[in-house]
């Protein structure tokens, strides 16, 4: 079979958390601030600010929106009458009315940004309940070819891989039973799954690390995941 990567999304050389210089005006932290996994249905119609890591550029996926998370846990953000100049890996915190269309989502009208930095690798898709609106990975076989998606299986059934025209990632030729490694955003879309590659600017980076079967290793850098309450700086 040949093996086929799809480019999903910017991930740098190093999956590290890196200090950023903050400007003299420290940003106001809200200290009463949701975190994305605490963005239920029972907010449905109530301000809140939720604070989080973009994991996918506002415009990418939608023309306003973006999504957030921490811990690989995430939420959507529809942006109403702004527009923030962020990037994956950016912290920011929304101001906004929670709203209910299948999922939770938040009506954001107002943004902050924390100075804050982290470089994302995605989450292993295991449990599509748990891991809405977060970034994840999936490596498995092409069960159905179309133009603009792909079914993949997925356990004992097929998750469905949607390029979306905003995105501008063009598919390389495939084949039915061809494997692929991919990695997005996971929505659902009324009671189906799916995976949105978010651009073509992608490391692949995924492939290297060990839990994916890698060698931990890419050219002269060495790659894993962060280690809690531990930062590394340098190339």
């Amino acid at each position: 079979y040949t093996l086929y990567n799809i480019n999903l999304a910017y991930t740098p050389a190093c999956n590290v958390i890196t200090p950023v210089s903050l400007p003299v005006s420290m940003p106001q932290v809200n200290k009463s601030c949701l975190q994305p996994a605490q963005v239920t249905k029972e907010l449905d119609g109530k301000r809140i600010c939720v604070s989080g890591f973009v994991s996918s550029e506002p415009g990418i996926l939608g023309d306003n929106i973006t999504y957030i998370e921490e811990g690989n846990i995430g939420t959507k953000i529809v942006l109403t009458n702004i527009f923030p100049e962020v990037s994956v890996g950016d912290k920011i915190q929304f101001e906004g009315v929670v709203k209910v269309s299948g999922n939770p989502y938040l009506s954001a009208d107002s943004y902050s940004l924390l100075g804050v930095k982290s470089s994302m690798l995605p989450a292993k898709l295991l449990d599509p309940q748990t891991q809405i609106h977060s970034l994840v990975y999936i490596s498995g076989e092409i069960l159905k070819n179309y133009s603009k998606s792909l079914d993949v299986k997925f356990n004992n059934s097929s998750i469905r891989v949607s390029v979306l025209a905003s995105t501008g990632i063009t598919l390389p030729d495939r084949k039915i039973g061809d494997t692929l490694n991919v990695t997005g955003v996971l929505v659902l879309d009324g009671e189906y799954y799916k995976i949105l590659p978010r651009n073509n600017a992608t490391a692949y980076l995924t492939k290297y690390l060990r839990a994916y079967g890698g060698a931990g290793e890419h050219q002269e850098y060495r790659i894993g995941r962060v280690l809690r309450n531990i930062t590394f700086s340098g190339k």
